[in-house]
């Protein structure tokens, strides 16, 4: 039998532990108050959210909101439109990203309620939308949950920078048990410092921009 590897080590929780320790409360309350106006008012503001999920995939936060202005509120039924636009965006993995959106786009389309219905149960919800979603894995489904309810979600975009700090490889994905290990960890720190796990993400992505809130990419949401 193969030998079970521990997903944390103690020094990585000791890490991540030490980030939340150091959060604000100025910060939490800047955050939130951020991101409750940005909550989508509209199915095309959820689809757009998702559409933006799909633009984050390996690339700058820059070339990221670059790519999805080119999208923002179009179709998603013509597979040379969308590569197109995602090739005047710039950020590469336009044939990969249109092939994903296209398909996102019949599945919105066959059952919008998938979408658009908060989940019971967000990381089953979740882990079954990234296994059917082509191109869009575990961390970027659910970036597109935690955009659309930002202060409600329970499933944790462990981006690279996230990862890094559990002392995971970040250009790499991590293997489903330890994705798994590193997201409830996050979740139960966030539950104790009573932060959204989603707003402890933004203060920490943030920090390492120098903003003060997610304004400098969210704004184009």
């Amino acid at each position: 039998m193969a030998k079970h590897l521990k997903p944390l080590s103690v020094t990585s929780k000791n890490r991540v532990r030490a980030f939340f320790d150091t959060i604000t409360d100025k910060e939490v309350t800047a955050q939130k108050r951020y991101w409750i106006l940005k909550y989508p008012q509209s199915h095309r503001d959820i689809r757009n959210r998702w559409m933006f999920a799909y633009a984050s995939v390996h690339t700058s936060w820059e070339n990221n909101v670059s790519q999805y202005n080119q999208l923002k509120n179009k179709a998603l039924c013509d597979y040379s439109d969308l590569l197109l636009r995602l090739t005047i965006g710039g950020g590469g993995m336009y044939n990969l990203k249109a092939k994903g959106l296209f398909h996102f786009g019949t599945m919105w389309r066959g059952n919008i309620n998938r979408f658009t219905q908060m989940p019971a149960n967000w990381t089953q919800s979740r882990n079954n939308l990234a296994n059917e979603l082509m191109q869009l894995n575990k961390a970027k489904t659910s970036f597109a949950y935690e955009m659309i309810w930002p202060l409600e979600c329970q499933a944790v975009c462990l981006d690279r920078h996230i990862l890094r700090m559990y002392g995971q490889d970040p250009d790499n994905s991590p293997k489903p048990h330890h994705y798994d290990a590193m997201e409830k960890h996050w979740c139960r720190l966030s539950r104790k410092r009573n932060v959204p796990p989603f707003i402890a993400r933004c203060i920490a992505w943030d920090r390492l921009n120098n903003q003060t809130t997610s304004h400098y990419w969210a704004k184009v949401l």
